[in-house]
């Protein structure tokens, strides 16, 4: 019998509701900070759910989490399995 891992149980926890182009999702929102050197802190914003067959994440479409409207930039597989979909954003 084949292990089928369930976030369920992650995103009912730290999840926050939203929409991607217009559909409903549910995935955690996440602020990092990058040290860029001497003096230089930027901040990447992603949002990180479980990939779903009729939902197809893709650059350019609309992500509003918090309120808050993002673009899309970059849909990332995460390692190593990519169980997981990141989708890193920008403010709209």
């Amino acid at each position: 019998m084949a292990f089928v891992e369930s976030f369920a149980p992650l995103f009912a926890d730290f999840g926050v509701a939203a929409t991607l182009a217009g559909t409903p999702v549910v995935g955690m929102l996440d602020l990092e900070t990058l040290d860029e050197g001497p003096g230089a802190l930027t901040q990447r914003v992603s949002f990180l759910l479980q990939p779903d067959p009729a939902l197809a994440p893709a650059q350019g479409q609309t992500l509003v989490a918090n309120a808050t409207t993002y673009t899309v930039r970059q849909v990332l597989k995460e390692p190593p399995d990519g169980a997981l979909t990141r989708l890193v954003v920008t403010r709209a």
